[in-house]
């Protein structure tokens, strides 16, 4: 079986036993703390992923906009808008 190497289980729940384990041995080498192995393709990764984040987003928007547009001209309200923001002095509508 494959858990007969394990050590048995002690009593954890104790408020007054200190339970101890072994060191490793003496030839077991750690990494230094807070050492991190180097992923060379981590940042190419990252770059990709925005890129083809950042071109996605007017795809995505599209449709929306294209609905948009149909919908306010089949309303007849399609100068308006154009008209209000002209009023106003340019295209921020949160003057």
């Amino acid at each position: 079986m494959e858990f007969e190497d394990l050590p048995p289980a002690g009593d954890y729940t104790a408020y007054n036993r200190v339970v101890t384990k072994e060191r490793p041995p003496s030839d077991f080498n750690l990494k230094k703390p807070g050492s991190v192995e180097v992923q060379p393709l981590l940042l190419p990764g990252i770059v990709a992923f925005s890129a083809l984040a950042a071109a996605g987003i007017p795809v995505l928007l599209s449709p929306g906009q294209t609905a948009f547009e149909a919908q306010r001209t089949a309303s007849g309200k399609g100068d308006k808008l154009e008209g209000k923001v002209r009023k106003e002095g340019g295209n921020n509508l949160f003057r």
